[in-house]
């Protein structure tokens, strides 16, 4: 979908969607409650310069839910006269079979499509009501649509939201179908043939073992995508786009009490889904060996990538291996940047990422390898000592190295195929 930048005023409303969006995950999981403290720092005691700065950043909010099972979340910024709405419906890659591949951000196109109404597309109702940040993603946990709105344009956005929440499964005709169908394949094509197009699939399936959720790509593939009907995509609807498997977000010009008011008209009719099957607990999968991988591309320069399959954030350790990635590596000046960038050189940029997930994610850290350098002296440096101890341990998850969430790993080289031009 195409994005769109958001006016002065609205970064604001959409940074409390983002704040929210990791509440809204976690309810649409239905994993445990936890205080942030205990998320932050499972079974660590905190100094009184750390819980000031807890205090600091928590977002107030308020939440209610639906009779119908739409859980609601509120937060209140009058900084300007706009609405940011986040509707997450917790269906993503990791509920498909693999001969399933791909329908989850298939159905995510299809609801885009044009309905009575919103006859030319939800994208053009949207400009119309002066909307910016319209747009949808699907990930490996949940599905998401969003859009940042006028505030006089709340009620119609949310009356929408209702509608093809309550029916655009029945809607859909073979016509909408195959032109989603041809945008999709047409997104993987793009993908595919650019340069490290293949390298996220490739990635996947060695990190996970066959037939594992998280072991396909979010794209699927032209077989899994040709071969979606109609009575398939209207089950996916059906199954899994119900006011009880869906979270809704404002944040803005709003408060509970208006909100509660709004969505109760709008949402509060429309039926509970076919309540899917419960998601089962995904254990972090850990390879039997070290995986090296070698992968020639039409790329200038050699990369190393190095992938551990790490716990997501519901889980106790997940938030505190996302906060040492980007610690070590998500800043000019971090650790691996002032190691292997300044002072050693092997490396003309790194960076660190957590990926993390709800119950998984991917610890990723990748070199761009300096010119008239032996790719192999980078893959040898080693993980920095803010993931072996210091982090780690100082947030209570003393041995997690110990537990094996980063050993073995897989290590993946791309070099030139032929020189560049």
């Amino acid at each position: 979908m195409t994005r769109q930048s958001a006016r002065p005023g609205r970064a604001s409303a959409r940074y409390a969607i983002g704040v929210l969006g990791a509440l809204a995950l976690a309810a649409a999981s239905q994993a445990p409650a936890q205080t942030w403290q205990q998320v932050v720092s499972p079974g660590a005691s905190t100094t009184p310069d750390a819980e000031r700065q807890i205090k600091a950043l928590t977002l107030r909010h308020d939440r209610f839910v639906l009779d119908n099972g739409l859980r609601v979340l509120v937060h209140t910024d009058r900084k300007a006269p706009v609405v940011a709405v986040d509707l997450s419906y917790a269906v993503g890659t990791r509920d498909e079979t693999p001969e399933r591949a791909g329908f989850a951000h298939l159905f995510e196109h299809l609801m885009f499509s044009a309905t009575p109404y919103a006859p030319k597309g939800w994208l053009d109702a949207m400009s119309v009501m002066g909307a910016t940040a319209a747009n949808g993603n699907t990930s490996y946990d949940a599905t998401h649509f969003m859009e940042t709105v006028p505030t006089g344009a709340l009620e119609r956005v949310l009356f929408l939201e209702a509608d093809r929440m309550a029916h655009l499964g029945n809607r859909i005709d073979q016509a909408m179908l195959d032109q989603n169908r041809g945008v999709v394949q047409n997104e993987k094509r793009q993908t595919d043939n650019q340069p490290l197009g293949g390298v996220a699939e490739r990635t996947m399936s060695r990190l996970f073992p066959a037939g594992h959720p998280f072991g396909h790509s979010v794209l699927g593939s032209m077989r899994t995508l040709d071969a979606a009907s109609l009575a398939d995509v209207r089950e996916w609807h059906r199954r899994h786009y119900g006011p009880d498997n869906a979270v809704l977000v404002l944040s803005g010009d709003i408060d509970g009490v208006a909100a509660r008011r709004l969505v109760a008209r709008y949402f509060g009719s429309v039926p509970r889904g076919s309540s899917p099957t419960p998601r089962a607990e995904i254990p972090v999968a850990t390879l039997a060996a070290p995986i090296t991988d070698t992968i020639t591309d039409r790329v200038s320069a050699v990369t190393v990538t190095r992938h551990w399959v790490v716990p997501g954030l519901s889980r106790p350790d997940g938030v505190a291996i996302d906060m040492a990635a980007k610690a070590m590596g998500s800043l000019s000046g971090a650790w691996l940047d002032e190691r292997l960038v300044r002072r050693e050189r092997l490396a003309s940029s790194v960076m660190a990422s957590g990926g993390a997930g709800d119950q998984l994610g991917t610890f990723i850290i990748s070199y761009t390898v300096a010119d008239g350098v032996d790719p192999a002296r980078v893959a040898a440096a080693g993980l920095p000592p803010l993931v072996n101890l210091a982090i780690l341990d100082a947030a209570g998850t003393a041995g997690l190295i110990g537990r094996g969430w980063y050993a073995p790993g897989l290590s993946l080289f791309v070099h030139s195929e032929r020189p560049m031009p």
